[in-house]
């Protein structure tokens, strides 16, 4: 894997559209970036919309969890 996928981020969680989940952070360069949360991570971590979770990019604009942050209150 390439340095650009090495890296992980604080993200926040959203639904998309009723079904789909996504990652919304800004990387070092202070640009936004989405990106599709893996279906299997939304399972592992029960995730939420609000979650605050550390996300690792991956190919194909989608990325993986590698810790849940905090929950909404």
């Amino acid at each position: 894997m390439s340095s650009k996928y090495k890296k992980s981020y604080v993200a926040e969680i959203d639904l998309v559209r009723h079904e789909h989940w996504v990652a919304f952070y800004m990387d070092d360069r202070k640009r936004k970036n989405i990106r599709i949360v893996l279906g299997e991570d939304a399972w592992k971590f029960d995730i939420q919309v609000g979650m605050t979770v550390e996300v690792q990019p991956r190919p194909y604009n989608a990325c993986k969890i590698l810790r849940g942050v905090s929950r909404p209150s």
